[in-house]
């Protein structure tokens, strides 16, 4: 009869999570905070309300990116969008056009988990330019848990969409405010 051994389980409780969110530091395996841990990523965690909905905003700063969190499900997200920082295509030498000023326009963004959603685009870009405009010029991932703003009429498109984009002003806001406070 052949000898068989338990599968190995692991302990610890980021385990679980992609390889993109482990840190790259060993250490922080540990059950040591990871803000107070030498070489691991800063985080800074802060709480909106938001149409009388907790928004729960997390930035994490590692050493290869950073990444940001945005929940209204109880900590949970749904999708997952990197972006990257693309030099510009610009041929010419000194094009000033508004696409070349706006560095918006070289933020690409490619969904790493979760259903397509243009306003998940959306969302992701624009923390991704706040985060940029910081000073952070590394890739950001972005994982969103949002709820749905349900209107009770269909006629309702436009108030739906403009509640959409207070949401989105205000998540914006907070992460300015947290990277703020943290710099």
């Amino acid at each position: 009869m052949l000898a068989t051994s338990a599968p190995s389980v692991a302990t610890s409780a980021q385990s679980s999570l992609p390889d993109a969110l482990l840190p790259t530091n060993a250490a922080l395996l540990s059950s040591a905070p990871a803000a107070t841990t030498t070489g691991g990523p800063i985080v800074r965690q802060s709480i909106l309300s938001i149409h009388n909905t907790p928004t729960t905003l997390v930035l994490m700063s590692y050493s290869d990116r950073t990444v940001v969190l945005v929940s209204q499900l109880d900590g949970r997200v749904g999708t997952l969008i990197q972006v990257e920082s693309v030099s510009p295509t610009s041929s010419t030498p000194g094009d000033t056009t508004a696409d070349a000023a706006d560095s918006r326009s070289h933020l690409l963004d490619q969904r790493l988990l979760g259903a397509e959603s243009p306003m998940h685009s959306v969302y992701a870009t624009e923390i991704a330019h706040v985060v940029s405009k910081c000073g952070v010029v590394m890739p950001v991932l972005v994982g969103l848990g949002l709820k749905r703003l349900v209107s009770n009429e269909d006629d309702q498109h436009q108030e739906d969409l403009e509640r959409e984009m207070v949401r989105l002003k205000e998540v914006v806001a907070g992460v300015e405010a947290m990277i703020r406070r943290g710099a």
